[in-house]
């Protein structure tokens, strides 16, 4: 299962994860893409997966409250957005102990390094997403070690230690 948690939006790249999904369905044709959210884009997605023959691949699962159920159901995250200030569902798939795929782009490369939390690919690219993906599932271990690590990585964005390094923030702008 290959998932995606994201507003349905241009910006999202949904586009290029289909894409890549077909890719990938050629290989491994027992592969699901699951995609959670909901946007202006629903209808020309469902439109795109069954203009490219994968659309009994793909599950639109709407809005949902029940994303970390989600999340642990996943085999691997994608996340192809092309534009990103702040990828939350990114922490929070890494939180989830997911391998991650992200674009190299936003606050992705800032989360992650390559090949070590995750892997990083040039937005917009459907072969390098497909690749990636066809990477985590013929590497089952290589899989594993990126959760983990992207697993250890999440802890630095928990509420509890963001609140600490605001704290030691607001105490260094008082001492001064």
């Amino acid at each position: 299962m290959i998932g995606n948690v994201s507003h349905l939006a241009v910006d999202k790249g949904h586009e290029c994860l289909l894409k890549a999904g077909l890719v990938v369905l050629m290989r491994k044709p027992h592969v699901k893409l699951l995609i959670v959210g909901e946007g202006p884009l629903n209808n020309d997605l469902r439109a795109l997966s069954r203009r490219l023959g994968i659309a009994d691949n793909v599950v639109f699962a709407g809005k949902r409250a029940d994303v970390p159920d989600l999340l642990s159901c996943m085999d691997i995250f994608a996340f192809p957005t092309l534009t990103e200030s702040f990828g939350l569902c990114l922490i929070e798939a890494m939180a989830s102990g997911r391998p991650v795929i992200a674009t190299d782009d936003g606050s992705a490369p800032e989360l992650i390094i390559n090949d070590r939390e995750g892997i990083l690919i040039p937005p917009g690219d459907e072969k390098a997403l497909a690749q990636a993906i066809l990477r985590l599932m013929d590497d089952p271990e290589l899989a594993k070690r990126l959760a983990r690590a992207g697993l250890e990585r999440s802890n630095a964005f928990t509420v509890e230690t963001m609140t600490r390094r605001l704290e030691s923030l607001y105490e260094a702008v008082v001492s001064l």
